[in-house]
């Protein structure tokens, strides 16, 4: 078994800043042109500080483009700090009434905490955005260092720049546009890493995860998850055999069924149906989508084949899991994991969301145990998810960034777009 991440000294020579100081000056200039420069360095610190600093400038910029044709949770995100004020006494109200389980205490503190803290200096809705991105962006790289820092990295090529993408797509920056179940996700992903790739286990590592469902209750069935396979027997080869068994329910999501015409359906459940799919992020989008629902829904369906296959390429090849250190100890977790996730899959919402981890967990198994070969895996996951991208990052689709990232981000300076959040 080989160690190719050393958490101690994560940097294998790349600890220095000695190019830090052009490119700042260059973010100063460019940051967006700063930003693919460290993309295409990755595996240096000073790179991961240009990471940072975009992140949280990006998230700053977020601003309402005018797009309508699209919902995006940012609008509803805004529209709520615009209208909220939280007093002192408001919060301290919250904070009893959630601790002491009262019946009509808040699901979540973290953003009416957020808000009132924001609201405290500022009416500015950038700051709420700025400061929500902090903890979000620190987990996010502090989760890809265990990548770009393993010693079999190599930077400058496709398939280190795709898994580095594929790592951050599932739950991007950009998803600050609502910081609650984001900055849970990511401080789950980073605690599980820590913790389960260790070799001597810190309980400490896994306590951040107990405070998510304060962050986003939707974190509560993650801590039943961690604290069960705490106690479970970790009998590999039973938990790869269940795995492969859930494997068919894993195609029971409401993406891939969303395009189905329900009213097949007996009427009381074509009604039900309904109601439940509209609760759920405006499922039902099939005139909007003018008769190519299958587009989407043939894309989902080649996205779960594909890590469908390279799970399915770890359980036959698990010697290679078990040759690395990180992959060997984090394995029996991703197995467990995968079990559950599978399992509530028909579960809108829930389902989708916790398929997010899988996606993110998938990568990490695979890049530890195959990188660098098998670069047509990943060069198939990435035509996969092709349409994903385009609906996410496509202006012309109507994706996220267009509906809250102005296009000036990347062509514009440093100071004008500070000056464009502050004054304009």
């Amino acid at each position: 078994m080989i160690q190719t991440y050393y958490a101690k000294n994560p940097w294998n020579g790349n600890r220095g800043y000695k190019d830090l100081g052009s490119l700042l000056i260059m973010f100063f200039i460019w940051p967006f042109g700063a930003w693919l420069y460290a993309l295409y360095n990755a595996n240096k610190k000073s790179s991961y500080v240009i990471f940072f600093l975009f992140s949280l400038l990006l998230c700053w910029h977020m601003s309402p483009t005018g797009y309508t044709d699209y919902y995006d949770d940012f609008v509803g995100i805004l529209e709520r700090f615009q209208e909220s004020l939280f007093t002192n006494l408001d919060i301290s109200h919250q904070i009893h009434q959630y601790f002491s389980m009262a019946d009509n205490a808040p699901k979540e503190l973290y953003e009416n905490i957020m808000i009132w803290f924001v609201k405290g200096f500022t009416n500015n809705y950038h700051f709420y955005f700025l400061l929500c991105a902090i903890p979000v962006a620190y987990c996010q790289l502090k989760s890809l260092k265990r990548i770009t820092q393993d010693v079999r990295y190599q930077p400058h090529t496709f398939m280190a720049i795709a898994i580095m993408v594929m790592f951050i797509f599932p739950r991007d920056i950009i998803t600050v546009q609502n910081p609650r179940f984001t900055t849970g996700f990511w401080i789950c992903i980073l605690c599980t890493l820590n913790y389960m790739c260790s070799q001597k286990k810190n309980i400490l590592h896994l306590l951040p995860v107990l405070l998510t469902p304060m962050i986003h209750s939707g974190m509560w069935l993650y801590v039943i998850i961690v604290v069960i396979y705490l106690f479970i027997p970790k009998h590999i080869r039973i938990l790869e055999i269940a795995a492969l068994c859930t494997i068919p329910f894993s195609f029971l999501d409401v993406e891939i069924i969303k395009g189905i015409d329900l009213s097949i359906l007996p009427e009381f459940l074509y009604k039900w149906s309904l109601n439940h799919f509209d609760n759920t992020s405006n499922v039902i989008e099939v005139d909007a989508r003018a008769g190519f629902w299958w587009v989407g829904t043939a894309f989902s369906i080649a996205v779960k084949i594909m890590y469908i296959y390279m799970f399915i390429m770890m359980v036959k090849n698990n010697d290679k899991i078990s040759g690395n250190s990180e992959s060997k100890n984090f394995y029996p977790f991703f197995l467990f994991l995968f079990i559950i996730v599978n399992l509530i899959q028909a579960i809108p919402v829930l389902g989708e969301r916790y398929y997010w981890f899988i996606k993110i967990f998938t990568i990490f198994v695979w890049f530890k145990a195959f990188y660098p070969t098998h670069k047509n895996v990943i060069i198939c996951l990435i035509l996969a998810n092709s349409w994903g991208f385009l609906q996410r990052y496509g202006y012309v689709l109507g994706g996220a960034l267009s509906v809250n990232t102005p296009t000036d981000i990347f062509y514009t300076p440093l100071l004008y777009l500070i000056g464009k959040g502050l004054f304009w």
